[in-house]
């Protein structure tokens, strides 16, 4: 009886992770609610898009940036890379300014994509196809681009 008190009491504590995020592998997501591009150009809708989730507080986040920047020269051309943070200019512009980064950073003042893509944890991305399709969804750092290629190829 004690066992499975503790196997309940285990489980409920649980189940706030499994709806950790609202995406399903195929399944088309909302449209990316974009409020500004302030580092490069808004992606082209006829190729893939790897969404970064980013927040400037969260060390993993910031250590993502390197590795982002190295995904998007390789994938340039076959994936547009977009970093998306939840926060205001003020405290991105600045930490981008001036850099020469492969990838577009984008604000969600509002936070509309963070809450449709169900986002409660960073560093996190998706990556989904031209059609707005998820092909993959999970933390970001362990996605190589040998991973994203072969996703690309199905």
């Amino acid at each position: 009886m004690k066992r499975c008190f503790w196997m309940l009491l285990a489980a409920l504590f649980c189940l706030p992770a499994l709806r950790a995020q609202n995406l399903v592998i195929g399944a088309r997501v909302a449209d990316l609610k974009v409020s500004e591009y302030v580092v490069g150009q808004q992606p082209d809708d006829n190729r893939p898009v790897l969404v970064e989730f980013f927040f400037s507080a969260s060390e993993p986040s910031r250590k993502r940036i390197p590795v982002l920047d190295d995904l998007a020269r390789r994938q340039a051309g076959k994936v547009s890379v977009v970093l998306l943070s939840r926060e205001g200019a003020d405290k991105i512009v600045p930490l981008f300014e001036g850099t020469n980064y492969a990838f577009t950073v984008a604000l969600d003042d509002e936070g509309k994509t963070f809450d449709a893509y169900g986002v409660k944890f960073v560093p996190f991305s998706v990556l989904l196809d031209a059609k707005g399709r998820v092909l993959w969804f999970g933390n970001s750092s362990r996605l190589t681009s040998q991973d994203l290629d072969g996703l690309l190829a199905k």
